[in-house]
C-alpha cells in the first residue's frame, strides 16, 4: 500500500489499468484513509493527554507556591508572636517589683479586712441563721468563674490565695442578703471596689465585692432575700461578677458549704 508514495488519491485512481485494478486501488485507499484517521485520533489523544499533564503541572506549581507563601506567613506569624511574648516577658520582669508591691498591698488589704471584721462584729449576736441554709446571693446566676483557695491571679498572673468565690453575673443584676444580719461595712474599699460586709451573728460575716452600686449603709439591719447591692466590676476586677466571701471570726472559709447552692 505504500508503493504509491505521496501521490494524490485521485491520481492513484486515474492511473488504474483495469476495473479490477481500480477496485483494488479503491480498497487500498479506504484502508489508508482508515489508517490515517487512526493515526490522527491517536495524535489528538496524545496531544490532549500532554495538555492535561501540562495543566496539572501548572496547577501543582501554583499549589506549591501557595503552600510556600502560607508556610512563610506562618513562620512570620510565629516569629511575631515570639517577639511579642519576649516583649511581654521583658515588660513583666521590668515591672516585677510593681506587681509584687500590688500583691503585697492586696494581702495587706485582706489582713485589714480581717482586722475590721474582728473589730466590728459581735459574736454574741444571734439572727437565727444556719450553716447550709443561707440563700444564694445572686438569684439566677450560679456559674463560678473562680473557686475558693489558691489560684492564678487574673490580673497579676501570680499564684495567690483566693479568699472567696467569684460568681459570673450580668452587670447591675441584684445581690441579696443570704441571711439576717447587721451591715458593718458599705463603701468603696480598695481592690474590693464597692463592698458590703454583713455580720450574720455567731462570728460569721459575709462580704460582697466589686458591686456597681450599694443599697444599704453601715448599721442597717437586713433580712434574708433583701437586695443589698448590684453586680459590677469596681476595684481590682476584669469584668462584672460578685466576689463573695464567708469568714468565721475573721478567717476566710469556703462559702459553698454555707449556702443553698
Amino acid at each position: 500500500m505504500y508503493m504509491y508514495g505521496s501521490m494524490d488519491y485521485i491520481q492513484i485512481l486515474f492511473s488504474s489499468q483495469s476495473i479490477t485494478d481500480l477496485i483494488s486501488r479503491i480498497d487500498a485507499i479506504k484502508t489508508l484513509t482508515n489508517y490515517d484517521k487512526g493515526i490522527l485520533d491517536e495524535l489528538l489523544r496524545i496531544e490532549n493527554e500532554i495538555a492535561d499533564k501540562k495543566q496539572k503541572i501548572e496547577n501543582d506549581k501554583i499549589a506549591l507556591e501557595n503552600l510556600k507563601k502560607e508556610s512563610n506567613d506562618t513562620i512570620a506569624t510565629q516569629v511575631d508572636a515570639k517577639k511579642e511574648k519576649q516583649n511581654l516577658m521583658a515588660a513583666m520582669y521590668d515591672d516585677k517589683s510593681g506587681l509584687e508591691a500590688e500583691l503585697a498591698a492586696e494581702e495587706a488589704e485582706s489582713a485589714a479586712i480581717q482586722k475590721l471584721i474582728l473589730a466590728e462584729m459581735d459574736p454574741s449576736r444571734n439572727f437565727q441563721n444556719k450553716k447550709g441554709y443561707y440563700l444564694w446571693p445572686t438569684p439566677g446566676y450560679k456559674h463560678l468563674t473562680s473557686n475558693f483557695g489558691y489560684r492564678i491571679h487574673p490580673i497579676y498572673g501570680y499564684r495567690i490565695f483566693h479568699s472567696g468565690v467569684d460568681i459570673g453575673a450580668a452587670n447591675k443584676s441584684k445581690i441579696i442578703s443570704p441571711g439576717n444580719g447587721i451591715v458593718i461595712l458599705a463603701k468603696y474599699y480598695g481592690g474590693y471596689g464597692n463592698a458590703v460586709i454583713i455580720d450574720m451573728g455567731g462570728g460569721v460575716t459575709m462580704l460582697f465585692g466589686h458591686c456597681s452600686s450599694l443599697n444599704v449603709k453601715k448599721g442597717d439591719y437586713v433580712v434574708a432575700g433583701q437586695i443589698i447591692a448590684h453586680v459590677g466590676s469596681t476595684g481590682a476586677s476584669t469584668g462584672p461578677h460578685l466576689h463573695f466571701e464567708v469568714r468565721q471570726n475573721g478567717t476566710a472559709v469556703n462559702p459553698l458549704p454555707w449556702v443553698i447552692y
